[in-house]
C-alpha cells in the first residue's frame, strides 16, 4: 500500500474539452486512495482492538497472580500459627481453581466454575437478562437505552476539581471502556485520608419487562484498585443492602479492600436503583496536585437463570507431610454470600454435600465414610461434592473455597 495519495489534483478549465480516459483514469486513482484509506482504518482498528484486548488480560493476569499470592499468604499464615503452637492439626485450603466439575454426573448439573470471579455455583442455562442495556444476539451488538440514568456523587466538594467521563461507560457490557473519575486537589491541603464517591443508576422501563434482579458483577478499574464499601438497592423505600454482602457482628456492612471482580448472587429481588459506595486511600502527584482515582470496568446488574437446582464437582487432594495414613478431622465449604443462606450452621447441609474418596496407586477411587474422623491410608484424595440451591429462598450458594483439616498418624 502507497503511503502517499496516488490522486493529484487536475484542473479543468471553463468549458474546456475533456477525455473519458483521463477522467476514469483520475477516478480510479480517487477510487484506490479510498480504498487505502479504508485499509489504514481497518488496521488502526484492529490494532486499537489488540491492544484493549491485551490490555485487559494483563489486568486478569495480575489479578490471578495477586489472588494466588493472598492465597499463598492465607496457608502460610495457618502454618506459621501451627507450626508456633506445635499443633499437629493442620488445614488443606481448596479454592475453586483446584475444582473440576464431575464428569461423572449429567452434563446439566456440572457445576459453574467462574474462573473471572473465583467461585462456584449451581450450573447455568448461558442466557443472563441484563437489566440495563439490550444485547441483540443476531448482529452480536449491544444497546444502551436512553432512559439509562447514571449519577456520581459528590458533583463537587470543598472546591476541589473533579473530572470525569461519562459513567455510562460502566454499564454498556464493553469491558474495553470504563468510567473513569480524578479527584484533583492542592498538594498544600490538609492532610486527606481517603475520598468517597457514590453511583447510583436508575433502571431504565423502557427495555425490561419487570425489575427482578438475582446478579450483580463488580468490576473495578484497575482492579484492586479502590474499597468497595457495599451496594445497595431500593425499589421505593430506603436503600437497603443487597442481600450476601458480608457484615460484620453489628451487622454493619464489611468492605472489600483493594476489591478485585465481585460477584452477588442472591434470591429474586424487585428493585428500581442501585446504589455502589466506594474509597479511595491512595492518591498520586500528577502537574503538583494530589489526585484520586476512581474507576469502574463494569456494574453488571442481571436475571440469572440456572439450569438445575445441583451442581456437582470434584476437588482431588493431596494431603501434605505425612507418610500414608492421615485423619482427617472436618471438611468445611465457605460461601461468599454466607449471608444471603438460610441455612446458618458451619456445615450448611442443606445447601452442601460431599462423599471423601482415596486414591490408589492405580487411580482407582475408594469411598471412606460419612462421619468424622475418618482414617484414611493415601495422601490422595477426591472430595466429590454438590452445591444445591437454597431450598428456602432459591438464591444459589457462591462457594469459594473448602477447608479440610486433618493430621498425620
Amino acid at each position: 500500500m502507497a503511503s502517499i495519495p496516488s490522486s493529484v489534483n487536475k484542473q479543468v478549465g471553463f468549458r474546456s474539452p475533456t477525455s473519458s480516459s483521463e477522467h476514469n483514469a483520475h477516478t480510479e486513482e480517487i477510487f484506490n486512495d479510498i480504498m487505502g484509506l479504508y485499509d489504514v482504518a481497518n488496521k488502526l482498528e484492529n490494532e486499537l482492538a489488540s491492544s484493549n484486548q491485551a490490555f485487559e488480560l494483563t489486568g486478569r493476569f495480575q489479578h490471578l497472580h495477586a489472588q494466588k499470592l493472598e492465597h499463598r499468604i492465607v496457608q502460610l499464615e495457618e502454618e506459621l500459627q501451627k507450626a508456633k503452637s506445635g499443633e499437629a492439626l493442620k488445614t488443606a485450603y481448596l479454592f475453586t481453581e483446584h475444582m473440576t466439575e464431575d464428569l461423572t454426573s449429567p452434563q446439566y448439573e456440572r457445576a459453574y466454575i467462574d474462573a473471572t470471579h473465583e467461585v462456584l455455583h449451581v450450573p447455568i442455562t448461558g442466557k443472563s437478562i441484563s437489566k440495563v442495556y439490550i444485547y441483540d444476539e443476531v448482529a452480536k451488538e449491544i444497546h444502551v437505552p436512553d432512559a439509562l440514568h447514571v449519577d456520581v456523587f459528590p458533583v463537587t466538594k470543598n472546591g476541589w476539581r473533579i473530572e470525569e467521563n461519562s459513567p455510562v461507560h460502566a454499564f454498556n457490557g464493553d469491558n474495553n471502556s470504563y468510567w473513569h473519575r480524578k479527584v484533583i486537589m492542592p498538594l498544600e491541603d490538609a492532610p486527606q485520608k481517603d475520598v468517597t464517591a457514590e453511583l447510583i443508576v436508575t433502571l431504565p422501563d423502557t427495555i425490561i419487562s419487570n425489575r427482578d434482579v438475582n446478579t450483580i458483577y463488580i468490576k473495578t478499574f484497575p482492579v484492586h484498585s479502590l474499597q468497595i464499601d457495599k451496594v445497595e438497592y431500593r425499589l421505593e423505600g430506603d436503600w437497603v443492602l443487597v442481600p450476601g454482602w458480608e457484615v460484620d457482628a453489628g451487622n454493619d456492612p464489611v468492605p472489600q479492600s483493594y476489591a478485585g471482580n465481585i460477584k452477588l448472587c442472591f434470591p429474586n429481588i424487585a428493585m428500581s436503583q442501585v446504589r455502589v459506595s466506594m474509597t479511595q486511600y491512595n492518591w498520586f502527584e500528577e502537574d503538583h496536585k494530589k489526585v484520586y482515582h476512581f474507576g469502574l470496568q463494569e456494574v453488571g446488574i442481571f436475571y440469572t437463570d440456572y439450569q438445575s437446582d445441583t451442581g456437582r464437582f470434584d476437588v482431588p487432594i493431596i494431603l501434605q507431610g505425612g507418610t500414608g495414613t492421615n485423619l482427617i478431622r472436618s471438611l468445611k465449604p465457605i460461601f461468599r454470600n454466607a449471608t444471603a443462606l438460610s441455612d446458618k450452621s458451619d456445615a450448611k447441609s442443606s445447601v452442601f454435600s460431599y462423599n471423601i474418596y482415596t486414591v490408589d496407586e492405580f487411580g482407582q477411587t475408594h469411598y471412606t465414610k460419612d462421619t468424622f474422623p475418618i482414617v484414611v491410608t493415601s495422601d490422595q484424595l477426591i472430595v466429590r461434592a454438590a452445591v444445591h440451591m437454597d431450598p428456602y429462598n432459591k438464591v444459589t450458594p457462591v462457594l469459594e473455597r473448602i477447608e479440610l483439616t486433618y493430621e498425620n498418624v
